[in-house]
């Protein structure tokens, strides 16, 4: 069986037409408080799964809150691809997850303010948020070229040698 014409995520059940459009957001706006534009971010930004974020936002505590470093994100969305895209660390949400990074948007006050919602949604202890801090520091210096400045966590570069050692394990020891 081919995957090939599959639609996966985002893309199973896309509205492909204007009139499915035009239904689908307006269902959506419904759970996010009438907000059209509000259901048109979200569709663009995870597919038909947006419908699942909005309903996950409406029924969270402070769902619906805007990021203050983020203000066309929701605390909602943070706790929603946390507990359900598989996300371990804090780069799985700002590099991998959502377009944060991608977008030129990664910034100290976004990286703690995301961490401070990844690690409620995670269970994380202060220790583990301010390494995922330093990590992501690390990371954004080291490989994308963007210095984030100094975090107040642990040393940057032990940070970053965790991750690659991780990963190395995660991968069976192939590189």
């Amino acid at each position: 069986m081919s995957t090939e014409q599959l639609a996966i995520g985002g893309g199973h059940d896309y509205p492909h037409d204007e009139a499915a459009r035009d239904v689908w957001l307006s269902r959506v706006a419904a759970a996010c408080g009438g907000d059209r534009r509000r259901a048109i971010v979200l569709l663009e930004r995870y597919g038909s799964r947006g419908e699942a974020v909005a309903a996950h936002c409406e029924a969270t505590a402070e769902g619906q809150q805007p990021l203050a470093s983020l203000p066309d994100y929701r605390v909602g969305e943070i706790d929603f691809v946390c507990r359900c895209e598989r996300v371990e660390q804090l780069g799985d949400v700002l590099f991998r997850r959502l377009p944060i990074a991608l977008s030129a948007r990664l910034t100290p006050a976004v990286v703690a303010e995301v961490a401070t919602h990844c690690g409620a949604a995670l269970g994380w202890s202060a220790a583990k948020r301010e390494t995922e801090i330093a990590r992501v520091h690390a990371i954004a210096r080291d490989y994308h070229g963007v210095d984030l400045g100094p975090s107040d966590a642990a040393d940057s570069a032990d940070a970053v040698s965790q991750t690659e050692t991780e990963t190395e394990t995660e991968r069976g020891g192939q590189g």
